[in-house]
C-alpha cells in the first residue's frame, strides 16, 4: 500500500534490514533497482538463495547494525522493522537518522516500519519501573516507555512517539499507517 503510493516513481532504492529478502524480491518483481541491506549472516545467506531462485539480480549485502553505508544516490529509502524498533534509546534512533539524511534529497520518499502500539498502558510503566530498578544498579541508561523484553529488546512507538522522533531528527512526516505494524513516510524538512 504505502510503496505503490509513495514509491511508484522511485526507481532506485536503498533498503536497510532487509531480513530475509521478502522485500528485495517484491521490489525486484516491481522492476526496482534494489541495494539491500541486513546485518544477519543467516538472513542474508536466505534472502540471496530465494533471490536467485526468482531470478532477481539484486543481492542482499552484509551491513552493521545501526549502520549505513559509506555512499550511495537513492530515489527512495527503506528502514525496516528489524531496524529501528530494535534501536535501543532514543539518543541512538536520532543518531541512525542522522546517518540517513545524507543519502535523502528534496522529494526522496524515507519508508520506516516499526512496532506500534496505540497507547501507553499500566504494562508499560511497570516494565519500566522494574527494568529501571535494575539498571540503577548497573549505571545503565533508563528504560523508555515502550521497551521490551520478547523474548530480546524490541521498541514499540506510539504515533506520537514515532512524528516526534522524525522532528527531532529534521524531518517532516508525511504519511502514516498503522495496522500489523507502523509504517511511516517522511522526508527532508
Amino acid at each position: 500500500m504505502m510503496i505503490g503510493k509513495h514509491f511508484s516513481n522511485v526507481n532506485r532504492i536503498l533498503l536497510i534490514a532487509a531480513g530475509g529478502g521478502r522485500e528485495t524480491l517484491a521490489l525486484g518483481k516491481m522492476g526496482k533497482d534494489t541495494d539491500s541491506y541486513e546485518c544477519n549472516p543467516v538472513l542474508i545467506a536466505y534472502g540471496n538463495d530465494l533471490l536467485a531462485r526468482n531470478n532477481i539480480k539484486d543481492e542482499i549485502k552484509y551491513l552493521p547494525r545501526n549502520s549505513m553505508p559509506e555512499a550511495g544516490n537513492y530515489d527512495g529509502i527503506i528502514i525496516g522493522w528489524g531496524a529501528y524498533s530494535l534501536m535501543r534509546g532514543k539518543k541512538t534512533r536520532l543518531s541512525f537518522l542522522e546517518k540517513v539524511k545524507p543519502f535523502m534529497k528534496s522529494g526522496t520518499p524515507l519508508m520506516i516500519s516499526f512496532l506500534y502500539t496505540t497507547e501507553r498502558t499500566g504494562r508499560d510503566r511497570t516494565i519500566k519501573k522494574i527494568s529501571d530498578f535494575f539498571r540503577f544498579f548497573r549505571r545503565g541508561p533508563e528504560t523508555e516507555l515502550g521497551d521490551r523484553l520478547v523474548p530480546d529488546f524490541i521498541h514499540y512507538f506510539t504515533e506520537d512517539e514515532i512524528r516526534g522522533e522524525m522532528s527531532a531528527a529534521g524531518l517532516k512526516t508525511d504519511d502514516y499507517y498503522a495496522s500489523e505494524y507502523g509504517c511511516l513516510i517522511a522526508g527532508i524538512s
